[in-house]
């Protein structure tokens, strides 16, 4: 009987240590399965062409900056859709910048605690850092963080995808956009020595083939603010826009206005839609056939005191 209680004993703890054993070997099978899966798909989303799934898109600028005056990292980042290619410019914090607006000179890190303290919108605020740095901006991105690190391809990546469902004054769509063609393996990525001095001529060099526009455009500057024309002239140069005339007219416009002929072309309304993320507030439109004319441009804006109050 005791042999026999052992015997059985001996079985049931051997059934036991084979199901223990079988339960372990199961479980590295479904870790190393699941391993296997996870280096599979990370392969294919490495290989895959992400920026063919963006709809037609240009040439997009993004200024991304920290929001408090101790804090520091400010990019303006250049997006080349059609040539799959991102230029980056480092804006060092102690750059020296004219704030429009009657402002004077701060410091670059200082530009935007100004502004928010004035209680200025977010839409003015872009125009501004538009008219300060030289650049057309399409987008103003804000993050709160200690330091602000974007200087290379994959720190991009990293910042657009923990920071896609957060600071919901840059559209999804856009932000989508940028993180596509910042994960394609095709796009070239380069890193630009840091701007010290502010407008910088850097900006208006293209390093990048892009079709220019055949949209021409005439800039008349109707505020008390010299030389606005020719800054918003530059803006508009450094996204290939074609600007063929800038005067000043005495009769001073409230708001911006757009005057074009009956038909307005692509590349006039791409130059709108430009002119519209420039202007703090809505853009007046009006056809005016014989002011295009006399103006010997396909596009007229009238810069009003919008822009700079």
């Amino acid at each position: 009987m005791k042999d026999f209680a052992a015997q059985q004993s001996r079985k049931k703890s051997s059934r036991k240590k084979t199901k223990q054993s079988g339960g372990f070997g199961q479980l590295l099978w479904l870790v190393g399965l699941l391993l296997a899966g996870g280096l599979l798909a990370m392969m294919i989303a490495q290989s895959w062409r992400w920026a063919d799934f963006v709809g037609e898109r240009g040439q997009q600028a993004v200024l991304f900056t920290t929001e408090e005056v101790d804090q520091t990292g400010a990019y303006l980042v250049r997006f080349y859709f059609p040539d799959l290619a991102i230029e980056v410019f480092p804006i060092e914090s102690e750059t020296q910048t004219e704030v429009m607006g009657g402002y004077g000179t701060y410091r670059f890190q200082a530009v935007y605690p100004l502004l928010e303290l004035e209680n200025k919108d977010h839409s003015y605020i872009r125009s501004t850092m538009s008219l300060s740095t030289g650049m057309l901006l399409d987008e103003l991105w804000v993050v709160n963080t200690d330091r602000l690190q974007i200087n290379s391809q994959a720190r991009l990546k990293q910042f657009l995808v923990t920071n896609l469902w957060r600071n919901w004054q840059v559209s999804l769509a856009d932000k989508l956009a940028w993180l596509a063609l910042a994960a394609d393996h095709r796009t070239e990525f380069t890193l630009r020595q840091n701007v010290t001095e502010l407008p910088d001529q850097r900006f208006l060099v293209k390093d990048f083939a892009q079709a220019e526009p055949l949209c021409t455009i005439a800039l008349v500057n109707t505020t008390d603010m010299n030389g606005l024309a020719g800054r918003i002239a530059h803006l508009l140069e450094s996204h290939n826009f074609r600007v063929v005339r800038t005067v000043s007219n005495d009769t001073t416009a409230e708001q911006t206005t757009a005057i074009t002929q009956a038909e307005v072309s692509e590349d006039c309304q791409l130059v709108l839609d430009k002119v519209t993320s420039l202007v703090p507030g809505p853009v007046k439109q009006q056809v005016d056939e014989d002011e295009a004319l006399r103006q010997r441009a396909d596009l007229v804006v009238q810069l009003g005191t919008d822009l700079v109050q």
